[in-house]
């Protein structure tokens, strides 16, 4: 198919269409800076543009600084030796900025990110609003938010930047290995001797359900045969209470205590986080079941709150830390290197053992 049949099988404006096509070849590096772009000549004849099709294509692309125009010679892609600010911009998700429940989380995560930015003489802002966004702000954007949010800034092919905790073909992306924790966390039961594992999660999002099925992955490799009713999927929080998180794991467990959990025989459960997983221990201690006495309860994330629970609540430990140093190591690679390639980076995650697990056998 040649460009021209590709650009008039997309619905899209043709000069989106063009747009995308030359912007992502100067991003994967297939056109490097200094490369000399098509003539409105070669336009029309390589694509059917006509002229003013291919100045809204390279007036978009010299806007954010992906080309720039060189008088009487043409357009080229731009180089990388643009004055710098010194400063990446810091993108938060609506629901983190409202929420209380998560500062363990968010202060680690923060730490590491000042940590690399002093390391390499770089300010880190916080981006409230759209000017923040414009290349003469901020040199990339650290993106701990939605991906559907980060689409919608429109800027994620336009400026350097670095997707936190989602997995995004078309993004860079720094995350943990969400299936594999709940895959170790699980494994760790089972050899505790626990045969019946409950798992309880939002329902839709991306993250929990690969939490999800970590669990149920290490469930079926151990050759226990899963009961779909083990694996408890609930709509997702409301952003809009004090501690969410902790009012969802209490009022989802308090209706499951009231749907048939007794009749399951589960003798662990894991559960979606650490601030979930206390709301669930105390739904089951208000209902009189013992933690870890006769259910044992395993969260995820890690963070110091496991030591203020009663019992010291067992998790899988996020490398919060570290995913903030990443994040900025990569993002800053991007900055002085040029466009390059979207990848994933998954950093391992590992077990903070406390005392809300004890052997099934020690179960009443």
């Amino acid at each position: 198919m040649t460009p021209k049949q590709a650009a008039s099988n997309n619905s899209q404006p043709k000069y989106l269409q063009i747009y995308h096509l030359m912007e992502e070849q100067i991003r994967n590096g297939t056109l490097k800076p200094g490369d000399q772009l098509p003539s409105f000549t070669d336009l029309r004849e390589k694509y059917g543009a006509m002229p003013t099709t291919a100045e809204r294509v390279y007036a978009r692309l010299e806007k954010e600084n992906l080309v720039e125009r060189r008088p009487r010679r043409g357009v080229f892609v731009a180089s990388r030796e643009r004055s710098l600010t010194g400063t990446i911009g810091l993108v938060l998700h609506s629901a983190s900025r409202q929420s209380t429940s998560n500062e363990l989380r968010m202060q680690l995560l923060l730490d590491g990110i000042r940590a690399a930015c002093r390391e390499n003489h770089t300010e880190i802002l916080l981006v409230e609003d759209e000017d923040a966004l414009r290349p003469d702000k901020t040199d990339g954007l650290i993106l701990y938010c939605d991906k559907l949010e980060a689409y919608a800034l429109g800027i994620t092919s336009a400026m350097p930047h670095v997707l936190l905790f989602q997995n995004a073909d078309d993004l860079t992306c720094v995350t943990v290995d969400d299936f594999g924790g709940t895959k170790l966390a699980t494994r760790h039961l089972i050899e505790q001797g626990h045969q019946r594992i409950a798992c309880l999660t939002e329902e839709l999002l991306e993250v929990p359900t690969q939490r999800r099925a970590g669990c149920r992955a290490a469930l079926e490799e151990a050759g226990i045969t899963v009961d779909a009713r083990w694996l408890r999927q609930c709509k997702k929080i409301d952003s809009n209470v004090n501690s969410p998180y902790l009012d969802w794991g209490r009022k989802q467990m308090q209706a499951w205590l009231a749907d048939g959990w007794q009749d399951l025989g589960c003798t662990a459960i894991v559960v979606q986080n650490d601030i979930a997983a206390i709301g669930v221990m105390q739904a089951l201690q208000e209902h009189g079941i013992a933690v870890p006495e006769q259910v044992s309860v395993v969260g995820f994330d890690g963070t110091d709150i496991c030591d203020l629970a009663y019992p010291r609540l067992s998790s899988v430990q996020v490398p919060l830390y570290q995913v903030g140093q990443e994040a900025v190591r990569t993002l800053l690679g991007q900055i002085h290197n040029g466009p390059q390639a979207p990848r994933n980076i998954t950093l391992p995650v590992s077990l903070r053992h406390g005392n809300s697990v004890v052997p099934a056998a020690a179960i009443l």
